[in-house]
């Protein structure tokens, strides 16, 4: 498969909300956390969920930007704090990427 790495594209946040929704993960089994995404994101998308990226809170914030947990739906969360400036915000996306651990399905 090759060398398989997350893309800074998949943190970048959406334009319309300045926000990257992503999911609290832990403590839940592998089976339980694409369940989540199917259920959450697939459906919704109307897409299959093929593949995932890990990356921690301690990351978020060491980028200098922060999770605000919803819970809508459950253990939903945004990546909030983004940037103005498109390249800070390419910056910050890239290095959340090298952070994250790609999981493939």
């Amino acid at each position: 498969m090759g060398n398989l790495r997350t893309k800074p594209r998949a943190f970048e946040p959406s334009p319309k909300t300045r926000q990257t929704s992503v999911f609290w993960i832990g403590g839940l089994s592998d089976f339980e956390v694409w369940d989540l995404g199917d259920r959450f994101v697939g459906r919704v998308r109307e897409k299959p969920i093929l593949a995932r990226a890990t990356v921690t809170v301690r990351a978020v914030e060491a980028v200098g930007l922060r999770a605000d947990f919803d819970n809508a739906p459950p253990r939903h969360a945004n990546i909030v704090g983004w940037p103005e400036s498109k390249h800070e915000t390419k910056s910050r996306a890239q290095e959340l990427a090298a952070e994250a651990t790609l999981v493939v399905r």
